[in-house]
């Protein structure tokens, strides 16, 4: 009791009570909505998502935005993926989830990681839960089985079979420009200005 109090009686202004005026505790007044323990425990999670003001304005303000929001990761950099809208300002709006490292600095921080529509998040998730629900035989194979099918193009396996034909690709070219050289169908500033450009790509 006593939260606010009114300062005169001719406004009617209340002001939330900060000790100007005393207060009073009535303890088990009404049986209570929730336990002591979850309020206790609600409290302790919501002064986690404020933050604090130091700089005058909370920390991880949009932390919590979204129902995934930090709770995706790149698997390639490690770095939390982010939402973005595409073609936001028409009818076409696209919402992904992106690597935040790629997203801020460029595709040159992460270039494996693609953007993943939300909506493959979301089903995902579903099947995920009814993983947990029904622990169903069926549900487990169907859910691993779209899995293995959006994740085929960037395996693990893939991605290094790509590097190596990269690879490959490179010391022919600088096999054959070594040639050339060796041939003197290209001077030694050409040929060590091309060299310089592969070596780099390999």
């Amino acid at each position: 009791m006593g939260k606010t109090f009114t300062i005169d009686p001719i406004s009617h202004k209340r002001l939330s009570n900060l000790g100007e005026v005393d207060k009073h505790y009535l303890k088990e007044h009404h049986e209570a909505i929730i336990s002591k323990e979850l309020f206790d425990r609600v409290q302790e999670i919501r002064t986690k998502r404020a933050g604090n003001r130091e700089t005058g304005r909370r920390n991880n303000n949009y932390s919590k935005k979204y129902p995934f929001s930090s709770k995706l990761y790149c698997g390639f950099c490690g770095s939390l993926l982010t939402r973005r809208n595409w073609n936001a300002k028409r009818n076409c709006s696209k919402a992904v989830w992106q690597c935040i490292k790629r997203a801020k600095h460029g595709k040159e921080e992460c270039p494996h990681c693609k953007s993943i529509a939300e909506k493959i998040v979301e089903d995902c998730f579903v099947q995920g839960y009814r993983i947990l629900c029904n622990d169903s035989k069926k549900v487990i194979e169907t859910f691993l089985e779209k899995i293995e099918n959006i994740l085929k193009e960037n395996t693990t396996e893939t991605i290094v079979n790509k590097l190596e034909n990269n690879k490959e690709r490179i010391n022919k070219k600088l096999a054959n420009l070594l040639e050339l050289n060796l041939e003197g169908r290209i001077n030694k500033e050409q040929y060590t200005l091309k060299f310089d450009e592969l070596n780099t790509e390999l």
